[in-house]
């Protein structure tokens, strides 16, 4: 891994996961030090970030994280809801469901145990591996590669909803068992359906938090 791909992981992963909250600044020398690594690479990271829309950089200024607006959200669920229920076709027409089994055991059988930091993080894991297998279905890496991005916003979005709300991630949970049911069962108008319903519940449980707060 390259020194500038070390330093993106590092930023980005503390973007995601709210260590670095929405409009904190983001010193370049502290994370030179951290990472025991040169200004380039920090740079070049940083120059990938704003592309991604995860930081703000004003030019002799500094560097701040971007804020998570309901803009950002509608738009997330906006292109969810039309690459997720595109790919769910292909998904239903699958002649192993190896996955999707192996994720709905995994939600039937959650830990005991963990503790409550690492039961969300399993949770989120299960979430986003659900939804990249609907995605991947496709096998279209120009797909891939626009929700790769999404994904991750989404992400930092559930992670700080997690945070504040303990049970946000528990509705999500019970309906992806549903879909997944619908899939094993090759009904794809109800599989459609049940996530369309799925992205519109998630999308009014978030934005009513940002209306809300």
């Amino acid at each position: 891994m390259s020194k500038t791909e070390i330093a993106y992981q590092y930023i980005k992963q503390a973007i995601l996961k709210n260590e670095l909250i929405p409009f904190a600044d983001i010193s370049e020398e502290k994370i030179q030090q951290k990472l025991n690594i040169s200004r380039t690479p920090v740079h070049e990271a940083l120059k990938k970030l704003e592309i991604e829309q995860f930081i703000y950089i004003y030019p002799k200024k500094g560097t701040i994280v971007s804020a998570i607006t309901l803009q950002l959200v509608s738009q997330i669920y906006e292109i969810r809801e039309c690459l997720e229920l595109y790919c769910i076709k292909k998904l239903c027409d699958e002649h192993s469901f190896e996955g999707l089994i192996k994720i709905k055991e995994s939600y039937l059988n959650l830990p005991s145990d963990l503790n409550k930091e690492k039961i969300k993080n399993y949770l989120i894991s299960l979430d986003s591996e659900f939804h990249k297998l609907i995605i991947t279905s496709r096998n279209n890496s120009f797909i891939n590669g626009i929700m790769e991005n999404v994904y991750d916003h989404d992400y930092r979005v559930r992670y700080l909803l997690s945070n504040v709300m303990p049970d946000f991630l528990t509705p999500a949970m019970r309906e992806h068992i549903g879909i997944i049911d619908a899939i094993l069962a090759k009904k794809t108008e109800k599989s459609e359906d049940l996530l369309r319903k799925h992205l519109e519940n998630a999308k009014s449980r978030t934005l009513n938090y940002f209306l809300n707060r």
